[in-house]
């Protein structure tokens, strides 16, 4: 018996120093993702700093701020990732335990009635029927030797990271949605008030027309013109009202807030803010920080050790298994020595009838990881797109606002002039309704462009993955168009 416990604790031994040879974790996946040096659309890449900023602090408007940072707290969507976040972290902790024995302990009664033929065995006028009590703790260990459960661990812990990284990314999305809402209702609301203007302007001079042909010097036609012109621009307005209202609902879904306090969160003196500053020559390295990529990355790196434990599962498992406990007939004798029993014994499995079905797992398991190796190559190619087309669309609606100025200013004047040219009768009213028309539609039109050009500005915070801090690339040396 003693040389059985001896040979038990040497392979109890020798399992032990097997599984701690399982090898710590690796370096991570090579993705073969190499970025460009610069983007299309932008200046040659900073050689300095280039410090980016953790939230909104980068953004000059004060109030979207506020308004942001009560969606963080309130928006559903956000609340449902935090959740997943809470169930990944759950799902490491089952991970890191099976790496450790597994302890039971138990307590068991029972009744046995012996067939007739043991009569012979049993003392005279024994019960046949046999009644058993005992408690037990029994153990059982599996030398992770190949690291198949350490693979499983890290792959949980990779699912949690990737949870972590996929939250920020809504918070991200969530933060531009808001403040695409905020300038959507801004912008519409200084198209109204623009709309409002000209309406005014446009019965003012209908008044002048209905004067002047009232007095014999303007045709019926030239008050029809001038009254369907007026009555056309009343008409743009109840589309802005249903625009702003359903941008005002939309904002107040994303901010957690009912919908009967819609016109509540952007107060009414928002304006469309000054256009924003971007660094000149922003490099490529900032989208290694972009969390849907990291996301990416780590859900790479979790489908890659599911695959290992699975190519582990093809080899041999070793464990060992023991029981301590006492048995006996009375609840009196449990605790004597007599009662006393115990088992202890190692073994080694090798998968037969179960082999192939591992291996076509392994295959399976192998095909995840390459099918999120090149998801991640994807997400990378299309970041750098992405933050090219931010950069193109941000240059080009710079342009375009510049040039609605300058189309504006001589459409003031026009106006103007077909005004002063109407009253002296040197012109005819419809040089007027021109003037009036085209004006309109470039003020229309420099609001939404100054609206594009912030819209182009929050999708570049978006394809980086966050903001940036001006002042750092300053301090590297570099300028800021």
């Amino acid at each position: 018996m003693a040389e059985i416990g001896r040979r038990t604790v040497c392979t109890l031994l020798a399992l032990v120093a097997a599984a701690g040879c399982t090898p710590a974790r690796r370096e991570p996946v090579d993705t073969g993702v190499r970025m460009p040096d610069r983007f299309r659309g932008g200046r040659e890449p900073a050689t300095g700093p280039a410090a980016m900023l953790d939230g909104w602090q980068w953004w000059p408007d004060v109030p979207l701020r506020a308004a942001i940072a009560e969606a963080l707290a309130g928006n559903r969507d956000l609340q449902i990732a935090v959740a997943r976040i809470e169930e990944a972290r759950a799902l490491v902790g089952p991970a890191e335990y099976a790496e450790l024995p597994r302890l039971v302990l138990g307590a068991d009664a029972s009744r046995e009635q012996l067939p007739q033929r043991y009569r012979t065995v049993l003392a005279p006028g024994a019960d046949r029927a046999l009644q058993l009590r005992g408690v037990t703790a029994g153990f059982s260990y599996e030398a992770d030797v190949w690291g198949r459960l350490k693979s499983l661990e890290f792959a949980a812990r990779a699912d949690f990271l990737a949870s972590r990284y996929a939250r920020e990314t809504v918070a991200i999305g969530l933060a531009v949605d808001v403040a695409l809402a905020w300038y959507d209702i801004v912008a519409l609301r200084e198209q109204r008030a623009i709309v409002v203007e000209a309406l005014a302007s446009r019965e003012a001079f209908t008044d002048l027309v209905g004067r002047r042909h009232e007095a014999g010097r303007g045709s019926a036609l030239e008050l029809a013109r001038a009254q369907a012109a007026m009555l056309g621009v009343a008409a743009r307005l109840p589309a802005i009202d249903q625009q702003v209202a359903q941008a005002e609902n939309r904002i107040s879904l994303l901010l957690g807030r009912p919908l009967a306090r819609a016109e509540a969160v952007v107060p009414a003196g928002a304006t469309l803010i000054a256009p924003l500053e971007v660094p000149e020559g922003l490099p490529s390295s900032l989208l290694e920080r972009r969390p849907d990529l990291m996301a990416a990355r780590e859900e790479l790196e979790a489908a890659t050790f599911r695959a290992e434990a699975q190519r582990a599962a093809l080899m041999p498992t070793f464990s060992l298994t023991g029981v301590l406990g006492l048995q006996s007939r009375s609840l009196a004798d449990l605790v004597s020595s007599s009662a006393s029993t115990w088992t202890l014994g190692a073994n080694a499995l090798l998968p037969v009838i179960d082999a192939s079905r591992n291996r076509f797992l392994a295959q399976a398991q192998e095909a995840r990881a390459r099918q999120a190796l090149l998801r991640y190559r994807r997400g990378a190619e299309a970041a750098v797109r992405e933050v090219s087309d931010a950069l193109i669309a941000r240059a080009r609606q710079a342009d375009l606002t510049e040039a609605l100025d300058r189309q504006l200013a001589a459409l003031v004047r026009a106006e103007a002039l077909a005004q002063a040219r109407y009253r002296a009768g040197a012109a005819a009213y419809f040089e007027v309704l021109d003037a009036q028309t085209e004006r309109l539609a470039a003020r229309l039109a420099h609001t939404e462009a100054r609206r594009g050009l912030i819209v182009a500005t929050l999708g570049l915070y978006k394809a980086l993955g966050g903001g940036w801090d001006p002042e750092s690339f300053l301090a590297g040396g570099h300028t800021v168009p």
